[in-house]
């Protein structure tokens, strides 16, 4: 048989194209783990800071929401110092039209109606009244005004001071003290309108009035109330930082005065207007819009809220910074944080991806058998471009070693056809050789000794050897049986005279046998006789001895 021709060892070529696996490769700008660091950190830096811009807008939406609450809070508180006032002097309103729809006309009863309003005041006030239009109450007076007020320690102060217990309480009769019919407090109410006046100055106080007609049943004015509010208890309402110990509080009236300033309260007291103060006249216009709103302007954020009862607007403004540095601090931080973590994974896997595509590259140009101009070359590129033209040139290696690989495959064909041929050659000429073999066993097998099967030189001639040896040792056995059987014969008719004669002497002895049991029976039948006999005669003795034994007895 043809041996099949080894296939060539490629190991070798890689042995010799080991020396490029000795490239180094550092970290590159055009590298594919760079590009995706930088893509991935880019993109994710991105993200980063458009997420941390929508949290800069929550948190910022939620600081402004709190300053929001804050000055709600504080309009609230406001709101529920001044609407007790209002609420008195509507009650007092609906008292003096009741006296004088019952035509009480006594000075006093009025008077005594004013005092008890004044004790039932609320605490921001500090003086109550009320004044009659000409004659409209009573007859005795054209104009008539009782007005109770705390004593305000003030050398300008005018009046009467009341015994005790009520001895802090001055009563003055204003059209006497301040002859009311030509001052704002009465004619602005008296034109019909119900408000809380601008505040102005009054016994060194800046004080405000809650002013309030009164009509009988036919439409008729009657009087105008008072309630005199001390606007230092409001400042005390608002006074104190808004947010984290920076702001402040202020209020302006719905013509734009200063009715609180925290920063300056001297201002409030020389009636300045949001004019005079830059920061709010950047800003009135604005907040003249709606009830309420958030206005950014001088790096301060403006919150306003109007007080219900009264239409004034109270501010809160707070430096940007208070809101944005916190915001951005926390933002900033964050999206650092989440950054350099999100960057510090991208490297490991970028790391971890090149130590990867390291020894495939190597491989590639090892199989490719690149030479040393082709390889710097190649290293230009980034990993992917490496691995790609390491590819193609794999794939022209492997191209050029194509028709090798056909011309070895087409000797290999052509050997085993030549193989093919020369088996089934010999083995006709073997199956020719089991054929005379197997014509010389059925010889054998039917008892010819005398056959010889062909004899060569291939593999059936040894076993055509050994067949006739086995033959010829089977002749010379057979003869030897032959003899052995001729000489048993012989033997065996000796053995047949000599079975005659022990056959006659075993009848013999068989007939003398029967003699001997017919003398055994004999002796037998003797011997009983006898034993019969020796009974008897045993009884016969034992009679003589019994009829001795009765003769003596007699």
């Amino acid at each position: 048989m043809l041996a099949q021709q080894p296939m060539p060892d490629i190991s070798q070529t890689s042995q010799n194209r080991a020396p490029h696996k000795n490239i180094k490769r550092k970290l590159r700008l055009n590298s594919i783990g760079s590009r995706l660091f930088l893509s991935v950190s880019g993109g994710a830096l991105l993200g980063l800071s458009a997420m941390g811009f929508f949290f800069y807008q929550t948190f910022e939406r939620q600081a402004e929401s709190e300053l929001r609450g804050l000055v709600a809070a504080k309009v609230g508180t406001v709101n529920s110092e001044l609407v007790p006032a209002k609420q008195s002097m509507d009650d007092i309103s609906s008292a003096v039209k009741a006296l004088q729809e019952n035509d009480v006309k006594d000075l006093k009863a009025y008077k005594q109606l004013a005092f008890e309003f004044f004790l039932k005041r609320p605490k921001v006030a500090m003086a109550a009244g009320f004044g009659q239009t000409p004659y409209a109450l009573t007859a005795e007076r054209q104009w008539f005004w009782p007005y109770f007020y705390v004593d305000q320690k003030s050398t300008e102060q005018k009046g009467e001071r009341l015994s005790a217990p009520y001895n802090q309480v001055i009563y003055s009769e204003l059209f006497k003290d301040d002859k009311y019919p030509v001052q704002d407090y009465y004619k602005t109410p008296a034109s019909g309108k119900s408000l809380f006046l601008e505040p102005y100055q009054y016994y060194g106080l800046t004080i405000t009035t809650y002013t309030n007609p009164i009509y009988n049943s036919k439409g008729k004015l009657l009087a105008v109330t008072g309630m005199d509010i001390n606007l230092k208890s409001i400042d005390e309402e608002v006074k104190g930082k808004v947010l984290q110990n920076a702001g402040y509080y202020s209020i302006l009236t719905a013509q734009g005065n200063l009715a609180a300033y925290s920063p300056d309260p001297k201002k409030v007291v020389d009636k300045k207007s949001y004019k005079d103060i830059p920061e709010f006249a950047s800003i009135w216009s604005k907040i003249q819009k709606g009830d309420r709103g958030l206005v950014r302007s001088g790096g301060n954020f403006w919150v306003y809220q109007r007080i219900p009862v009264n239409n004034w607007i109270l501010l809160a403004a707070v430096p940007e910074r208070v809101i944005t540095a916190p915001v951005l601090l926390i933002t900033a931080g964050s999206t650092l944080a989440v950054g350099l973590l999100l960057a510090g994974i991208t490297f490991l896997f970028v790391r971890e991806l090149n130590k990867r595509l390291k020894p495939i590259l190597d491989e590639c140009n090892t199989l490719a058998a690149t030479d040393a101009e082709t390889q710097v070359e190649i290293q230009k590129l980034d990993e992917i471009g490496q691995l790609s033209t390491s590819f193609f040139n794999l794939l022209e290696t492997v191209k050029q070693n194509e028709g090798t690989i056909r011309q070895e495959a087409a000797m290999r064909l052509a050997l085993e056809e030549q193989q093919r041929q020369a088996t089934e050659s010999e083995s006709m000429v073997l199956q020719a050789d089991i054929e005379r073999l197997l014509d010389a066993v059925s010889a054998v097998e039917e008892g010819n000794l005398t056959v010889q099967a062909p004899v060569s030189d291939r593999v059936t001639g040894l076993v055509s050897d050994t067949f006739n040896r086995l033959i010829e040792e089977l002749n010379r056995v057979m003869s030897t049986v032959s003899t052995t059987a001729q000489r048993v014969t012989d033997s065996a008719t000796n053995l047949e005279d000599l079975a005659a004669q022990s056959s006659q002497q075993a009848k013999q002895q068989a007939e003398a046998v029967v003699q001997i049991k017919s003398l055994v029976q004999d002796v037998t039948q003797l011997t009983q006789n006898n034993t019969q006999q020796s009974t008897d005669a045993n009884l016969a003795v034992q009679q003589a001895q019994s009829a001795v034994a009765l003769g003596q007895n007699k």
